[in-house]
């Protein structure tokens, strides 16, 4: 797991890529990859390449990026983990290969040589990728299928920039410091800034499943490789899944993050999710030493949101080491600034991985599992109810769409006055298909609400940069059944754009590897081969577990993962989340959030 960055001068007049600026992107970085960190440049001075690196497999010096192949011609700098990487490197070995490694990075080069563009859809793993070609003058960037692994790039009309976060691009140059009007927008709406934009303009995220040619002629669309979407859609004839052949591919999956040569851990709560993946990991892997832990806080103590308790008599039960980690106010106090520093795109959500990651840095571990990835894969979140029910319930109310939005101000004036749930004001509005239901059921404010809260001129830019419903419409396509297209939904919004980029930044600020096993693109094509996967409460899951495991480890009610930011943002941020005006704390954190992470650029945003 590492800290990417590249520039390319492609065009004939593009100045030389300057050391310094490289250097700077990548010192941006350091905390991604504190064990080591290098560079490479085309001998034209046109290309420039850097990696920071946290060793976890092969962590000899050989295997240190930029890495150049043995005839010169191709180098790459790779972000993520290949699990699959002992396999496709016999598969070289039988055509002739021969390895100086035993790096994931060199059997990618191999794989380059041998496959080219098509190299993607034999991988298994997470990874950002930029590699040069010497030969074709060109370089190819790609990204994995789930998007675990950020990549974000900017196009000047002469110089491509690509980076592993987005503040290592805005080091590097001065053309690409302004603000999104879009993702100030996309922010407010969904509590995360919606792929492909990015905070700052003209900085855009790499599609996931897709690849990138970037050549004399300039940057060429993203083509894709492999799709999320599409997989969730499958609409064939498929059998019931069978216990058995769900343990099997579960099994598979989590078998596959555990490649590493350095120690491994796990977070586990008192989730299904973790639950089952202690599980497998306990009964077929006990002689890795997998290590338990856990984040609790003070102020959840003797209440049914104190996940330790459980996640002990787990552990215990299971025959894991475990530690545990507590928070109270005062430590919160001493992470928000560190917290925001280290923040590369402004979100709601966050604080649980970062206090979390802490903890098992300062145990001594490089990488560490979870179960993020479980609830929209199996069903667990309400969404996967209530939307298909609104869509059902108030599917005439689409016919009059453009009545219901000039009903919604005066509608949310109401709402307010009778201290309802804001969210009410949008039902008839928001609730007639099935990404506009869930939409509602996700979004933390209505566009017609911003302009009370930033500068109207702002939101008006934004929200027709954003194109929220094309947004929503462009992360659904037509197949599989109400559930999986919920699914489908989830995890192409809330799962990428929220769980997995704040499991980057802030398990990366702690120089912390995060793997999801239930965040697994072949685990996906394998389950969906088979009917009744994703079901409402994850039945499917839970009954494989239930005969597997004590009762109240997989009868506790869900209860998501609570950080009491509600209970402690009043007293340090009184300014902001003392507002009478809106009492859900969601909604005063994001202003908190953009605040904070934008300092004195936020002094004109807000009315």
């Amino acid at each position: 797991m590492c800290g990417i960055a590249a520039i390319f001068g492609y065009h004939d007049a593009s100045p030389r890529v300057a050391e310094a600026e490289l250097a700077s992107m990548s010192r941006k970085m350091i905390q991604r990859g504190p064990d080591g960190d290098g560079s490479w440049f085309s001998e034209n001075e046109r290309v420039g390449m850097a990696h920071r690196r946290l060793s976890i497999i092969d962590p000899g010096a050989s295997s240190n990026q930029p890495m150049v192949c043995e005839n010169g011609k191709s180098v790459i700098s790779f972000n993520g983990e290949i699990y699959n990487y002992r396999e496709l490197k016999r598969l070289l070995e039988g055509r002739g290969y021969r390895f100086r490694t035993d790096s994931d990075t060199e059997v990618l080069l191999g794989l380059y040589c041998e496959f080219g563009e098509h190299m993607f859809r034999k991988l298994q793993g997470m990874f950002a990728i930029c590699i040069w070609d010497g030969e074709k003058n060109s370089m190819l960037v790609a990204r994995d299928p789930y998007g675990i692994k950020p990549l974000y790039y900017a196009d000047d009309g002469w110089t491509f920039r690509a980076a592993s976060q987005v503040k290592a691009i805005i080091a590097a140059s001065d053309s690409h410091h302004e603000l999104e009007p879009a993702s100030l927008v996309g922010f407010m709406l969904l509590g995360s800034v919606p792929e492909p934009y990015t905070i700052r303009r003209n900085v855009f995220a790499l599609p996931p499943g897709t690849f990138c040619w970037v050549s004399k002629e300039g940057v060429g669309d993203p083509r894709s490789y492999f799709s999320i979407l599409e997989a969730l859609a499958y609409d064939g004839d498929r059998p019931a899944i069978t216990e058995p052949e769900l343990l099997e591919k579960i099994g598979e999956s989590v078998s596959r993050h555990l490649v590493s040569d350095v120690p491994l851990s796990l977070f586990l709560s008192a989730g299904l999710d973790s639950t089952c993946l202690s599980t497998f990991i306990a009964q077929d892997h006990a002689d890795l030493g997998v290590h338990a832990m856990c984040l609790g806080f003070d102020e959840h103590v003797n209440s049914p949101q104190d996940e330790r308790p459980l996640a002990r008599q787990l552990a215990e039960y299971l025959g894991l080491s475990y530690s545990e980690m507590s928070v109270n106010e005062t430590e919160f106090g001493d992470e928000i600034e560190p917290f925001f520093q280290a923040m590369d795109q402004p979100t709601i959500d966050g604080m649980n991985v970062w206090l979390i990651s802490k903890h098992a840095r300062e145990q001594g571990f490089k990488v560490a599992l979870s179960g993020i990835g479980g609830d929209e894969l199996f069903g667990g979140y309400p969404s996967f109810h209530r939307v298909p029910r609104a869509k059902k319930v108030l599917g005439w109310s689409r016919f009059a769409g453009n009545l219901f939005s000039l009903l919604t101000p005066p509608l949310l004036r109401v709402a307010s006055t009778f201290n309802a749930h804001p969210k009410s004001a949008g039902v008839f509005e928001y609730g007639g298909t099935m990404e506009k239901a869930y939409f509602l059921q996700r979004a933390l404010f209505l566009p017609q609400e911003l302009s009370s809260i930033l500068d109207p001129g702002l939101v008006r830019d934004g929200l027709e940069r954003l194109r929220l419903t094309a947004l929503l419409e462009g992360n659904l396509v037509e197949g599989g059944d109400e559930l999986e297209q919920v699914s489908q939904l989830e995890s192409s919004l809330y799962l990428r754009n929220q769980l997995l980029r704040d499991a980057d930044w802030a398990g990366m600020a702690h120089s912390l590897e995060i793997r999801t096993p239930f965040v697994d693109s072949t685990l996906l094509t394998d389950l969906m081969q088979f009917k009744g996967v994703v079901r409402e409460d994850k039945a499917c899951l839970y009954n494989v577990m239930k005969s597997r495991l004590p009762k109240n480890a997989v009868d506790r009610a869900k209860t998501g993962f609570v950080v009491p930011i509600k209970d402690w943002q009043a007293n340090r941020f009184p300014e902001v989340t003392t507002d009478s005006s809106d009492q859900l704390w969601g909604r005063r954190w994001s202003k908190v959030v953009l605040r904070e992470y934008l300092g004195k650029e936020s002094q004109d945003l807000f009315c």
